[in-house]
């Protein structure tokens, strides 16, 4: 009977670790990611010429910013904007992960109307899904064994953008004028939160838009809960309140750049519901503002660009 418990015990063990890694594989392979496989030729774009690369169109210039002066550029209203997405921000909320399906899987066949919506807010435009390209691969966890593993890789309509093709000097050299550079920087990052978030919030500023922020808030804070040691040495979830924190914070300052997908009140509502205290989100709004600030300067002096500045005083 034992002998049995523990053959079961391990099969549950086995379907959790395999469970765990496909979802990892499908969290983070998302629209933008650099890992995405193109049904299109790879563009060819060498590592060591800068000049080659073409600048992107997304990264605007002092005269738009937000969505109102989006809205302006091309003719389109602010509603034309936020109702294709208004489904994605209630399954965002809804979601036991908290992630916007477009942003972080983009895996379904969006309308057209909705990827125009999506290419308004973000840097680099939505790259749609076409299909998956799978392979059979030896099993890492059991090595010596015939056990295999289904590796699977998303193939979209499109080459990744070109300057993922850089290397880390010239990426990084670019992006410090450039909003697509400063966002594929952030992709980049791995193990360094403040880094990371930095370029993601540059990409923003030098763009004026807000598709970075809500990237980074999807795809690196959507977590509500965490695994933890209690003080008798059990492991169990528990808030995880920095990370809903932080992610009310780039809510709030998606928000005020007119996001229609941007909900603060729901982040700073279940940071108090963690802590207990309402006083919680007075460091949200300080943290917001400094973040924009700081984003406000940078927009300034590299664009020439006042409406970060003008989006605070307005606050």
């Amino acid at each position: 009977m034992a002998r049995k418990r523990t053959l079961l015990t391990g099969v549950a063990l086995l379907l959790a670790i395999t469970a765990g890694f496909l979802f990892y594989r499908w969290y983070f392979n998302g629209p933008g990611e650099p890992a995405t496989v193109s049904a299109a030729p790879a563009a060819d774009a060498p590592r060591d010429k800068v000049a080659n690369i073409p600048t992107n169109n997304d990264t605007a210039g002092p005269e738009t910013f937000g969505i109102d002066q989006q809205a302006r550029s091309n003719g389109t209203s602010n509603a034309d904007i936020a109702s294709p997405l208004a489904a994605f921000r209630e399954a965002a909320t809804q979601h036991p992960a908290g992630v916007d399906p477009m942003i972080v899987f983009g895996l379904e066949n969006f309308s057209d109307e909705q990827i125009a919506a999506y290419n308004e807010l973000h840097v680099i435009p939505f790259n749609p899904a076409v299909g998956k390209l799978c392979d059979q691969m030896p099993d890492p966890r059991f090595p010596g064994t015939d056990f295999e593993i289904e590796r699977c890789e998303t193939v979209r309509e499109r080459p990744s953008h070109p300057y993922t093709q850089l290397d880390d000097e010239a990426l990084q050299t670019l992006a410090e004028s450039d909003a697509a550079a400063a966002l594929v920087m952030g992709m980049r990052v791995v193990g360094d939160d403040e880094t990371r978030n930095r370029w993601y919030l540059r990409a923003a500023a030098l763009s004026g838009k807000s598709g970075p922020i809500m990237a980074l808030a999807n795809r690196r804070y959507a977590s509500v809960q965490s695994y933890k040691h209690s003080a008798e040495g059990r492991l169990g979830l528990v808030g995880d309140v920095e990370s809903v924190r932080y992610r009310a914070v780039l809510e709030t300052i998606a928000g005020r750049m007119g996001d229609p997908r941007a909900n603060p009140t729901h982040w700073r509502t279940l940071l108090i519901q963690q802590t207990g205290e309402a006083a919680s989100t007075d460091a949200v709004e300080r943290d917001a503002l400094a973040i924009m600030k700081q984003m406000a300067r940078i927009q300034r002096d590299i664009t020439g660009s006042t409406q970060m500045w003008e989006l605070i005083n307005a606050a």
